[in-house]
């Protein structure tokens, strides 16, 4: 999951109540619309249903000549070919025409299907909403998906996101639309949609290259961190910033976490920070960034020493006691999340390092969701930071400290 990249929201002010979800329930906040832009329509020589179009790019006809005839003049009719299911097909001797390269695009226009050669390419295309992964999105990624990993004449995998980032994460308004409508069930399943399909890309089982540039955050690194070979713009702003809106860093990345040098990990997950490509590159996060010949060397000392340990308590003292102005604003980053959101974050990393893979991981965070989503931060967090972007959450707990440690446990295991 992911909300995109948003601004830090503000520690709750003393003496103000939460937000119940009745009172979230009596907000009408409209009907979640779908920004996803259509793609450019290209020549097509036969007609196509519109549940699932197949585009076949053929090379542009000589003039005088039609797709499927021969020289047009008098006397001259059209050439008798033998009709293959993607149109004509010459006879035996006659030029092979260029390789054909076909285009598949989910129904809602907002997923795009390619396949060029061996090579298949998925295309996030909802650019005006960064890319948000919804419900039809996934349901339309997961069976391509399937059928790619199952064909033979597939040998590699690239992931691409149209506009100005990769992807800004799933859907997470519509999600919480989903609980005020329908409750956790929905919004569960939702969670358990997306979690399979980022199971498909870990267990794709040939080469995976995702392509990341701009803002890439919550469920785009979901599918594309898992197996693949990362390949970063050097405009790229990556992050889980999950803890801003009541939920924790999931869709498998506590298990990245839990591998990153030193307490890295931790302190991404537990600050919702976004780092930029240089870092994400030193941290190995992703394996190459564009224009870039080595990985820089990181100062990271200051995160090792404070975000060791189980205790979000005690990593909170020390990171407000220490005397480095980074520690100390890593601090207030902290104290502005959701204080149970924070404490899942650093249990599921540290549980993660004993797992055994991304999947392992993913089984994990459904199991959060349904310990979690029935009394959680979501709702008022994505009222406060994207519905009505007060970035004034009143979280059900006022601090870190309140957080029972055993409910905590409870949820992660």
């Amino acid at each position: 999951m992911g909300p995109g990249g948003h601004a830090l929201g503000a520690e709750r002010p003393a003496g103000r109540e939460p937000r119940t979800v009745a009172q979230d329930r009596s907000r009408d906040v409209g009907p979640i619309g779908r920004a996803g832009c259509r793609v450019r329509r290209r020549w097509r020589p036969f007609p196509v249903r519109r549940a699932e179009r197949r585009h076949v790019v053929l090379p542009r006809p000589r003039p005088g000549r039609s797709p499927s005839s021969g020289p047009i003049g008098r006397n001259a009719g059209p050439r008798r070919t033998r009709t293959g299911s993607l149109g004509a097909v010459p006879r035996a001797g006659r030029p092979r025409p260029a390789p054909v390269r076909e285009i598949m695009e989910a129904p809602m226009d907002d997923v795009v299907f390619e396949v060029d050669g061996g090579a298949a390419v998925l295309r996030l295309n909802r650019p005006r909403a960064l890319n948000a992964l919804s419900t039809e999105m996934f349901e339309a990624i997961a069976p391509r998906l399937t059928a790619w990993r199952d064909d033979p004449s597939i040998t590699s995998l690239h992931l691409h996101g149209e506009g100005r980032g990769f992807c800004a994460g799933a859907d997470v308004r519509a999600m919480r639309e989903m609980m005020l409508g329908g409750g956790v069930g929905p919004a569960l399943d939702f969670l358990a949609l997306e979690y399979r399909t980022d199971a498909l890309v870990a267990g794709f089982g040939k080469p995976v290259t995702a392509h990341l540039h701009g803002i890439a955050m919550g469920g785009g690194l979901g599918l594309s961190m898992h197996g693949a070979h990362r390949v970063a713009a050097a405009d790229l702003a990556l992050a889980m910033p999950e803890v801003q809106i009541g939920l924790w860093p999931d869709v498998g990345m506590t298990w990245e976490f839990s591998r990153l040098p030193g307490q890295a990990g931790a302190w991404l997950a537990m600050t919702g920070r976004t780092i930029d490509a240089p870092t994400a590159l030193g941290l190995g996060l992703v394996d190459e960034v564009e224009g870039m010949a080595a990985a820089p060397v990181l100062d990271l000392g200051w995160v090792d020493e404070c975000f060791v340990g189980d205790d979000p308590v005690e990593i909170l003292a020390r990171l407000e006691s220490s005397s480095d102005e980074r520690a100390q604003e890593a601090a207030r980053r902290i104290r502005a999340k959701s204080p149970l959101s924070v404490c899942v974050a650093l249990a599921a990393v540290r549980r993660a390092a004993g797992l055994a893979g991304p999947v392992e991981a993913l089984d994990q965070d459904l199991r959060i969701a349904r310990g979690l989503l029935p009394d959680c931060d979501f709702v008022e967090g994505v009222r406060a930071q994207l519905v009505d972007k007060d970035r004034d959450p009143r979280f059900a707990h006022a601090r870190v400290e309140d957080v029972d440690p055993s409910r905590v446990r409870a949820i992660v295991g």
